[in-house]
């Protein structure tokens, strides 16, 4: 192997390790919750409020604030983008047993169409704890990725 060779190789391995520790992909572990051993014990209506996505970009943010009523799941939240762009979603859903799907809609606060989302994303997710949600989320078309929320007003 020449010296350009192994110096090219180095590089290239260098920036895929960046790439893949920085990326948002959900190729990482997620934080460990210290509320999952139970999973989720009580009514539907104890999952109403504020849940925040875990594990975002710096720079990146966002909270539900979700109302559960029987299997039925609805709510509004805002979100950010890293250096980007941010505004309010929509969400709908159902909740079987322990497990949320849901359909979230980004609007983009400065977008010419308030009417029009800028993504979409679906969640599947399960309730891990009252205050826990593991699951995937797809925007789009783009690949799965492995994503957490967590419930409260502090969820760190």
């Amino acid at each position: 192997m020449t010296t350009y060779t192994r110096v090219a190789a180095t590089a290239l391995a260098a920036v895929a390790a960046l790439t893949l520790g920085c990326s948002s992909s959900g190729t990482t572990d997620l934080a460990p919750d210290p509320d999952a051993s139970n999973g989720f014990v009580g009514s539907p209506g104890d999952l109403s409020g504020t849940w925040t996505r875990i594990g975002e970009v710096p720079g990146s943010s966002e909270r539900w604030n979700l109302v559960v009523a029987d299997t039925v799941v609805s709510g509004t939240g805002e979100w950010s983008g890293e250096a980007c762009c941010s505004g309010q979603l929509t969400i709908t859903g159902s909740l079987t047993g322990s497990t949320m799907h849901l359909k979230l809609r980004f609007f983009d606060q400065n977008a010419p169409s308030a009417a029009t989302p800028r993504f979409v994303e679906k969640v599947d997710a399960t309730l891990q704890s009252n205050t826990s949600l593991l699951g995937t989320a797809q925007i789009d078309t783009l690949p799965l990725a492995k994503a957490q929320w967590r419930k409260g007003t502090n969820p760190f």
